[in-house]
C-alpha cells in the first residue's frame, strides 16, 4: 500500500497478492479481477515491486479461463 502499487479502497487485492508472495507453496492466484490484478502490466509492476523489497514472486495470476485444463 505504501508503495501505491493498490488503491486505498482496493485493500483486499494487496492482502491478496501478499498471501500468495508470504505464501510460497500456491503455484496460481485465479482471480476475476482483470483491471487491477489479472492485467498484463500490473502484473509486471507487482512482480517488479515485489523482488526490489527482496521477496521471490513464483506464481502466476492468472483468470479462471487460464486455470481450466481441457482434455
Amino acid at each position: 500500500m505504501e508503495k501505491r502499487a493498490f488503491q486505498p479502497e482496493k485493500r483486499d487485492d494487496a492482502i491478496h497478492v501478499a498471501s500468495m508472495v508470504l505464501g510460497p507453496a500456491l503455484d496460481a492466484m485465479v482471480t476475476w479481477n482483470c483491471r487491477h490484478l489479472a492485467n498484463e502490466n500490473n502484473k509486471r509492476y507487482l512482480k517488479g515491486l515485489t523482488i526490489a523489497e527482496g521477496y521471490s514472486f513464483n506464481f502466476q495470476i492468472i483468470t479462471p479461463e487460464e486455470a481450466i485444463i481441457y482434455d
